[in-house]
This record gives C-alpha cells, sequence and structure tokens, in this order.
C-alpha cells in the first residue's frame, strides 16, 4: 500500500469516519434518502482514496474498500450502536440503564435492516 493511499486513509477515517461514528444515535430517525445520499459522498470518497472510476459498481468499491477496513454507514452505525448498548448495559447508572432498554428497539429495526439489504 502506498503512503500517499494510507494517508489518505487515516484522513478519510479521521474527518469523515468520526463525524458518521458520533452521529451513530441518529441513524433511526433519519429517513432512507439522507442515508443514501451520506453513502455516496463516502463512496465518492472512497473511489478518490482507492482512484477507481467514477462508474466502479459500489458492491465492488465495497468489497475493494474491505482491505483498508473501511466500512459502509449501516455497517458503521450498527457497529457504533452495538458498542454502545454494550456499555449502556455494564452501566451502574440508573438513567442510563432506563435510556438504554428503551433505544433496544431501534437497534434491533437497525440490525432487522441491515440483514435485509445484505440479502
Amino acid at each position: 500500500m502506498s503512503k500517499q493511499i494510507k494517508y489518505l486513509e487515516n484522513t478519510f477515517n479521521l474527518l469523515i469516519g468520526s463525524i458518521f461514528d458520533y452521529s451513530f444515535f441518529a441513524f433511526p430517525c433519519l429517513p432512507e434518502i439522507r442515508l443514501r445520499k451520506a453513502q455516496v459522498i463516502q463512496n465518492s470518497s472512497i473511489r478518490t482514496i482507492l482512484n477507481f472510476q467514477f462508474d466502479t459498481p459500489s458492491c465492488m468499491l465495497h468489497f475493494s474498500s474491505r482491505k483498508y477496513n473501511i466500512k459502509t454507514l449501516n455497517e458503521r452505525a450498527l457497529e457504533s450502536n452495538l458498542n454502545y448498548y454494550t456499555r449502556a448495559e455494564n452501566s451502574a447508572n440508573p438513567l442510563i440503564c432506563q435510556l438504554s432498554d428503551v433505544s433496544h428497539e431501534d437497534l434491533y429495526l437497525l440490525e432487522l435492516e441491515l440483514s435485509e439489504t445484505e440479502i
């Protein structure tokens, strides 16, 4: 892997990836069109980083980006939600425990949606 690709990958993960990672809690509330637009932005960035043609299919793009540990937005959101809920379940704070119980339904719906898109 060239230094330029490594640099661009790190820049992507620090700038764009962190925005998506810290907004994971809003994903269940966003309309599908907004999520698709955000995925298009991420796909365009990945195409630029990996020097792919503009017309490269998304499935091929996602497959190639896996070796650089770049995940789709749904995968990032699911991973962030799972980390959050794991920490919330282990928390001793009663307010956090109540909030995590209420939000389990949103996590289930996100997992269900992700499994349907992968089929």
